[in-house]
């Protein structure tokens, strides 16, 4: 079996979306959805069928935004475990910007620690292989808002690495979401692996997949 690629769950997954078409130079405030909200997904892989759950937990309070993503990844075939991954991440915004990031992800026993804070006019970012300094204005692959769009650079929360990425216009689509029909704007990020994802009219981002070598996974919100 060709193994799965890391990628391939990259806790991307990535930053999400907004309707809003134009955007301004720094990415939305907590303020404009300003709750506390648990966005839970399922996974599914194109060939290997449901590989488990991720998850998104929103708490906004003094002016910072907390996320704290879980994520819980099992291929199995024949009933024998192919891949495994556990991510647990947390990221904090303050006034739109990303000023502190930790997390460990766990690929089949290997796990890797990425540690990332606001300094100046940079985000450092430090993996096992040293740190690196990236934009301030550093977008992640993790879909829990609309703070990606007009993104020119995104950090992949699993392994650190950073690439520039561009966004592809919101267009209009209707997707199948816990029994009912959705009216979303998909939005195509072009990266590598690529990725889509789905806003709904309250800029929740209720699916979103990645499209990689091994096939596309897709996650989907359960309602």
């Amino acid at each position: 079996m060709t193994p799965i690629r890391r990628a391939a769950f990259r806790a991307l997954a990535w930053a999400a979306i907004s309707m809003a078409i134009v955007w301004t130079a720094a990415a939305p405030r907590a303020a404009d959805g300003e709750q506390n909200r648990v966005l839970n997904y399922k996974a599914v892989h194109a060939k290997y069928g449901d590989i488990g759950t991720y998850s998104n937990i929103i708490a906004v309070k003094d002016g910072i935004t907390t996320i704290t993503n879980q994520v819980r990844l099992r291929v199995r075939v024949l009933g024998i475990t192919a891949h495994r991954e556990e991510g647990d991440r947390t990221e904090r915004w303050k006034d739109g910007r990303l000023i502190a990031f930790h997390g460990i992800t766990t690929v089949n026993g290997d796990s890797t620690e990425i540690r990332g804070e606001a300094k100046g006019d940079v985000f450092a970012i430090t993996t096992p292989s040293g740190t690196v300094d990236a934009p301030a204005n550093i977008r992640l692959s993790n879909p829990w808002s609309n703070n990606f769009i007009g993104a020119t650079s995104m950090m992949a929360v699993d392994s650190g690495r950073v690439q520039p990425v561009s966004i592809g216009k919101g267009e209009k689509a209707s997707v199948k979401i816990g029994g009912t029909m959705d009216e979303t704007l998909r939005y195509d990020i072009v990266s590598n692996p690529p990725y889509k994802v789905w806003l709904d009219a309250g800029n929740v981002p209720v699916m979103f997949n990645v499209d990689d070598e091994s096939g596309i996974v897709t996650f989907t919100l359960v309602k």
